[in-house]
This record gives C-alpha cells, structure tokens and sequence, in this order.
C-alpha cells in the first residue's frame, strides 16, 4: 500500500505513507498514516439528534457539500483501481469546513501489480443484496459497484436525517422483519414502486422528491434490481450530482438556516417542523435573531374566496335542437288520446239520456263496455312502452353525469372543492394560533420539569449506550424511525418497529429510566429568554407552513378556473349530444 500510494490518495484517505521496520533485521513492525484530529465521525454529522447538540449550524447545504466530497473520495480509491470494500458508517470522517477523509484503508482490496489483496470483512446493513446471505467474504472478489451500494446508502443518510433507505413500515407479514432482508429482496422503502415492494417510509420522513427527479432516480437504481443487475451510479456520477444540487440550493425566505433545492415551489424543512419534526435547529440564543412570519393569511383567504369557481362545470348548451316526441309503437295509445274517448263516451251516454230516457240503463250498460275496453285498450303495450322511456331516460342522465363528471375531472373541479376546504380549515387553525401560543408560553413554568429532563436525557444516546442487543442493525432502524436519544424512547412508539419485540423495547425503556433516575431538576433555573423563544420560533413554522400551503392552494385554485373554459370547450360536442339525449327522453316520457 505504501508503494502505490500518492498525494490524492492521501488527501482524501488515511493512507499508509511509510512502512515501520527492526533496524537490524528489517522486519516489518508497523506502519506510519495520517492522523484525523478535530474533524466529526460521519455518522454523527449526519444524526439529526448529534447535530443540534454538536453542531446547530451545519444545514442541509452543508450536507450536501459531504455527499460531494464523500463521493470524491470513493472516486479516488476507485480510480487508482481500488476497492473499499467493507463500506459502514464508520468509514469517514467530516471536518468543519465540509472536507471527508476515509479510514480503515488497511481492510481495503488492493490491487497491487496485477495481484488482488482481498477485503475479507463487511457490514451486513452496508453489504449489497447480492452479497447478502453469504457466511464469510473470505475469497470475494469485491467490485466498484459493490462500494457504489455502500456509498449511495451513506449519501442517502446524508441527505435524509440518517434514515436508512431500507428501513420502514411493512404492509403485509413476512416482510421487513431485519434491515437485511429488506436489502436482499431490495424493498427501497422510498422508491416510486414501494407499494408493490410492500415497505413504505416510517412516519414523517423526509420525502423522496426533496432532490432533484435525476437524483431521485439514482438512488431507486442504487437500491433496486436496475443496480444489482447492471451497473449502480458510480461515485464520479454521485460527484457530479451533488456539484448539480449545490449549485441549485437557495435559502428559504422565512428561515436563514433553512436550505433547499431551488426546483422545489416551497421550503420541506419549514414544513415539517410545523408537523414537530426538527432536522436543522439552529441554536436559538436568549437575545438572538429568530425568524418572523411576514405572511398575510387574510389576504391569502380573500383571494381564495374571490376566485368565484363554478360550483359545477355543467351550463346546458346555448343551441338545443327542435324536440318533438318519438312516435308511439303500433298497438298503443298515447293517454291524451284515451281520455278523448272517455270524453266521447260521457258526452253520448248524456246525449241518449236526454233524447231517449227509456234506453238510459241500455246505454250504461254499454257506455260501461267501452269504456273499460278504452282503458284497457292496448295498455301492456304502453306499460312496456313506459318502461322503456323511463330506462332511456336513466341512461341519458347517466350518460350526461359521467361527460360531466369527466370535465370535472380535468378541469380539477372536484379537487378544487377539496382545497377550498382545506383552505378553511387552515384559515381558521391560523386564526386560532394567537390564543393557543399565548397559552404555550403561559404553561412553560408548569413544563419546566418535564423541559429540563429531555434536555437531559437528549444528552445520552442510544449509539454510545452499548445495550444488550442493540447492535448496529438495530441502531440504524431506530434512527430510520427518529430514536436517536433517551428522550426519544417510548413504549409504544418502539415496540411497534418491526424487529423490536417486547426484550429490546424493556432493554430501552429501563436505560431510559437509568438516566431519569439521576436526573436532577432545577427549580431556580425557571422559565428562560431561549425557551420563550423556542415556542415562539415553533409557531412561527406553523404559520409559515399555512402561509406556504395556502399560497400553493391558491396557484391550484387559480389554474383550475383557466382549465374549466378549456375543458367546457374541448367537450363541447359531447356536452351537446348528452344534454339533446336526455332533454328528448324527457320528452318522450311526458308525452305518455
């Protein structure tokens, strides 16, 4: 190692530089590399929960520059004709100004003159799925497409608070019962196909679409068939996407701290803080700046209200045709007809009865006959005939509903009755925000005890507890799922986790409560500056998060009043055609 290796290598790699040997008798007793001081172990840049604590100002810009120089540095191995091999979280190094050094070089597969020196270790939630399964990497041949797993894996941890891509909520048994399984059968958790993989994202996790489309699509083939069959994104593609996404952040306009790719219409960070979740908590000082909502809610919810969208799409067409009804079939009489000849009836039964008395009773009689041979006279054959307008009919409405409901459709019609009512119950959940912060910043003196103690218990974590059973496995599904810290366990939030049987959730949960019992509160600490500015900081994500999705709302809403002229105009003949259908149904059935 020490004869192939150079000055690239040695600036992105501990590299061995000089080999340490007996004076006399020139045996090899050790060797000289470089040694990595003041810089951060990835694995805690990227933990959303060592970050607040160690390093509040480190944001999603930041982390993508590491994805950059992580990349850069798998490079410089590759490209020498190396392989790292044994790629983990605990491969890489980060400094302050974003710089990435790899470790552990001396478990690298070298190639040396022509003669391959093997990596004979791995980590099972690191290891492609094509290598999973196997008992020992004694004899492996290692590839360059095998480290581009490990390193897709890394970037996605960078990019995604730490989650792991194949760690989630499995839909169905049998599934996702270890990180390995999941990685072997390839269910990528945040793939576009991960229903039909039956493994879907834990609960608030950053969504896939916070990166560019083109990125998105590497890591789906990182993690997928696609990779394993042919080739995975190789880590000069990953340099050259994260140089794309760097040059296309931009700084969100109500929080400074917050960064991200400048192809999405509203800031993801913004929006998951006003769920609860915090990936970048830039640390709030008593007396510091703080961001503010300048947003205009009521502005907002008066434009939405002045739209004047159509209640429906429908308006009955400006040119109806000339109606008349359909002839009656052969063997029926139309009922005006009918109540002709009752009139017919009466009228000479009192004609007779006037001129010819005596005959009266005769003519009843007879008047009787016709008019019950009248009333019956071919009376199946209208019945039936009856019928079947009234079917003619439910067709045409049924034929007029479905042209109807399909501009509806295209012209976002009924999502627009969707939104407006979202957008009502976002105004009015804003209106309420006054009172309920001012409520929250009232109860802080009675949540101070509970305040200080997850203060305390975020201190400990779970990575450097060393618990029974909690390996490095389990770790990484933990953080999938946002348990990072002692304050994060909870019973039931953990036993949930597949995985995680009644042992291991106690194993946590007892930790957690070793750490409660030398908590110590403090009653003259009291309510502070930072902690006011904390739960004012918290509604302030809430506004802007109704600010954003009222804004989009209203885009939406605006594009649907621009598309129903277009769709009344592209289905006009259609329109036309089932309106004159059910207009002559009706028609035909009154004239029965």
């Amino acid at each position: 190692m020490v004869q192939c290796g150079n000055a690239k290598l040695l600036n992105f790699t501990t590299w061995p530089m000089q080999i340490l040997a007996e004076q006399k008798s020139g045996q090899v007793t050790g060797f000289l590399m470089p040694k990595v001081a003041g810089m951060t172990p990835l694995h805690e840049a990227y933990s959303p929960a060592h970050r607040r604590q160690d390093h509040p100002e480190w944001g999603w810009n930041f982390l993508v520059y590491v994805a950059r120089n992580l990349a850069a540095a798998f490079h410089s191995v590759h490209e020498h004709g190396h392989v790292l091999g044994d790629v983990n979280q605990g491969n890489a190094f980060v400094s302050a100004k974003s710089k990435v050094v790899l470790i552990d070089c001396d478990s690298y597969q070298i190639d040396f003159q022509g003669h391959k020196h093997l990596c004979e270790v791995g980590v099972a939630h690191f290891t492609p799925p094509e290598l999973q399964g196997i008992s020992s990497f004694k004899g492996i041949v290692r590839s360059p497409n095998h480290d581009c797993f490990g390193l897709a894996l890394l970037i996605f941890h960078i990019l995604f608070g730490g989650r792991h891509p194949f760690a989630g909520v499995p839909q169905k048994s049998g599934v996702g019962d270890s990180l390995e399984d999941s990685i072997k059968q390839m269910r990528f958790a945040y793939s576009p196909s991960a229903n039909s993989r039956h493994l879907l994202p834990p609960p608030r996790s950053i969504p896939l679409s916070i990166v560019p489309s083109g990125i998105a699509k590497m890591f789906d083939i990182a993690f997928t068939e696609e990779g394993k069959n042919a080739r995975r994104p190789s880590a000069k593609e990953w340099v050259d996407a994260m140089d794309h996404l760097k040059d296309n952040l931009k700084v969100c306009s109500s929080n400074k701290g917050h960064h991200y790719y400048k192809g999405l219409h509203s800031c993801p960070w913004c929006s998951l803080e006003s769920q609860g979740v915090i990936y970048f908590n830039f640390a709030v000082t008593a007396g510091g700046p703080t961001s503010t909502f300048t947003g205009d809610i009521n502005k907002l919810w008066a434009a939405i209200q002045a739209l004047e969208l159509p209640a429906s799409i429908f308006s009955p067409p400006t040119h109806i045709r000339a109606l008349t009804p359909a002839a009656l079939p052969p063997g029926t009489i139309e009922s005006p007809l009918k109540w002709i000849g009752y009139a017919g009836v009466v009228f000479a039964f009192f004609a007779i009865a006037h001129e010819a008395p005596k005959l009266t009773m005769l003519w009843l009689l007879i008047g009787g006959f016709l008019l019950y041979q009248i009333a019956n006279f071919g009376e199946d054959a209208l019945n039936a005939e009856r019928q079947r307008r009234r079917q003619e009919l439910s067709a045409a409405e049924a034929e007029l509903n479905n042209v109807i409901e399909q501009m509806e459709r295209e012209a976002g019609i009924v999502e627009a009755r969707h939104i407006i009512a979202e957008m009502g119950k976002l105004k009015i959940r804003f209106d309420g925000l006054a009172a309920e912060e001012q409520r929250a910043l009232l109860d802080l003196p009675k949540q101070a005890h509970q305040r200080q103690l997850n203060e305390f218990l975020n201190k400990y974590y779970i990575d450097q507890a060393k618990l029974s059973g909690i390996g490095p496995t389990k770790l990484a599904t933990l953080r999938s799922f946002g348990i990072e810290t002692a304050a994060d366990i909870e019973w039931n939030r953990i036993i949930k986790i597949r995985g995680f049987g009644e042992v291991l959730t106690r194993t946590l949960v007892d930790w957690r409560k070793e750490k409660e019992r030398i908590f110590k509160f403090n009653p003259t600490r009291g309510v502070t500056d930072v902690d006011r500015r904390k739960v004012q900081q918290t509604y302030v994500s809430i506004r802007q998060d109704i600010d954003r999705k009222m804004r989009d709302g209203l885009q939406k809403l605006q594009s649907v009043k621009s598309r129903v002229e277009n769709t009344k105009q592209r289905h006009y003949d259609r329109l036309q055609v089932a309106f004159n259908r059910k207009a002559q149904a009706e028609m035909d059935l009154r004239a029965l």
